[in-house]
């Protein structure tokens, strides 16, 4: 049988590695070698030329109808299962749609690979499956998360367009003056934290699972050796959790000679930031910190559950600039709480701080959330059919969740703050002709028109954007 895997974010620039995951996993423990992953490309042509007998697609929240269309056309047009999984699903079963035979919520790499062995047919005695039998729903109850995730081998890139999309040379926050070919890990499950608008511990559940310091060496080392990275960006919240295990991954690049052999961006939050924490990262070769600062108002931070203060806020840009770390971080504007005023402390910590990178956006209740839950209180959670209102971007109706400011006001905001945002996020940016220009990049653009669009749109465009 062949089993295809779907991703619909298209405009995402991080490949779909949960999807890899459950290849490389059905791969290594049910020796089922016939998957193929569909990403950036139309679902239905991959299909029609691929002719797979089982078809599994992953899915969030925002264009959740497009998924229930993709599937309702996927079944009319070949008339083959179709298994939907991922984080809008698990956060909200109600939502289940007739256009799927199944959905696996959850953690889905060992319940796909019981459905491996069962040829896809749905069974009370897998774990963590929720499907139609007589009419009725049936849910076979949660399974129990995998330990160490160090058996999880690492996601299978070859499956992925890495070199035709993920490995595009461009530039990444931070490293303005430089174009490099980089791409991202994942070295944790699940988070301790309870923020009101994250899936993350609703999803993985508050016990996190770390993957040690030797198999993320590992994967450095792979990613090095196969596909020549300059760059990559460690994509869990709480990298940085688990002092013990920083220390020897620190360790371990040095002793294996990686420190400072590629460039390393992470995320944190700001109260686990010390400087014994900053130490170790700089040697470990980390040039750039990220952080969910989300506000600096004290009462929205609070309503937000973040368990962190403005003092908390500054403290680690501080902390960060000490050690020569570029430091940047993400913002929420849009509680229910919040006045303008609340606003207006977070646009000032942004103007003030010496941060490197910047980005502001709407609070979003996705279902399942403790915010998606208030807005379902309110009669604002959209229809599925709307499921693209579920954003956090500036889109063109948004929900808006602020009993204070509406959606025009909010949005007078974010146009306040945008000059702010290019000056951090592109001020400093000098073309470089040199690089430009030079016979070793030339020869990684010549192969593809559109990794040379790539290049002048997410490099040229916005340097000059950023002069006016």
């Amino acid at each position: 049988m062949k089993l295809a895997l779907v991703s619909l974010n298209m405009d995402s620039g991080v490949p779909p590695l949960g999807l890899a995951y459950i290849a490389s996993y059905i791969r290594k423990y049910a020796d089922f070698n016939n998957t193929i992953i569909i990403d950036k490309e139309d679902p239905i042509k991959r299909i029609e030329k691929e002719k797979p007998d089982v078809v599994g697609i992953s899915t969030f929240s925002y264009g959740y109808d497009k998924v229930i269309n993709l599937a309702k056309k996927i079944k009319e047009t070949f008339d083959i299962p179709v298994i939907v999984g991922g984080p809008h699903i698990s956060l909200a079963p109600e939502t289940f749609s007739d256009a799927f035979d199944m959905a696996i919520i959850g953690e889905g790499e060992q319940t796909m690979m019981e459905l491996v062995e069962t040829e896809f047919v749905p069974s009370e005695k897998i774990k963590g499956l929720l499907f139609k039998k007589d009419g009725n729903m049936t849910f076979t109850g949660y399974r129990e998360l995998i330990e160490p995730i160090d058996k999880i081998p690492f996601p299978a890139r070859d499956l992925l367009k890495m070199k035709e999309v993920y490995l595009i040379p461009r530039g990444v926050p931070f490293i303005h003056k430089k174009i490099v070919k980089g791409t991202h890990i994942i070295t944790s499950r699940g988070c301790p934290y309870n923020c009101v608008f994250c899936s993350n511990q609703k999803f993985w559940g508050r016990k996190v699972r770390f993957h040690s310091p030797e198999y993320i060496i590992e994967e450095i080392k792979h990613l090095i050796k196969e596909y020549k990275i300059e760059y990559l960006g460690i994509y869990d919240d709480i990298f940085i959790a688990s002092k013990e295990r920083l220390e020897k991954f620190s360790q371990l690049m040095v002793q294996e000679g990686l420190a400072g052999k590629i460039k390393m961006g992470c995320q944190g939050r700001t109260n686990l930031i010390t400087p014994e924490i900053c130490k170790l990262l700089k040697t470990a070769g980390v040039e750039a910190m990220d952080f969910g600062f989300e506000s600096n108002s004290r009462k929205v931070l609070s309503y937000l559950k973040k368990n962190v203060t403005p003092e908390n806020n500054e403290n680690a840009v501080k902390l960060c600039k000490e050690f020569g770390l570029m430091t940047g971080g993400f913002f929420i504007i849009g509680s229910p709480m919040e006045t303008r005023e609340d606003v207006q402390e977070t646009f000032k910590f942004i103007r003030t701080q010496p941060l490197d990178f910047a980005a502001v956006f709407f609070l979003a209740p996705f279902p399942g959330t403790e915010v998606g839950e208030y807005a379902k209180s309110r009669g604002l959670l959209p229809k599925i059919e709307d499921s693209e209102r579920l954003v956090v971007g500036r889109a063109k109706d948004p929900v808006i969740l602020s009993e204070h400011l509406s959606k025009e006001e909010l949005f007078e905001l974010m146009d306040e703050i945008e000059k702010d945002l290019m000056r951090i996020n592109y001020g400093g940016v000098k073309l470089d002709l040199r690089n430009m220009f030079s016979v070793a990049f030339v020869r990684k653009l010549i192969k593809s028109r559109k990794k040379i669009f790539y290049y002048f749109r997410g490099n040229l465009y916005e340097f000059l954007r950023s002069r006016g």
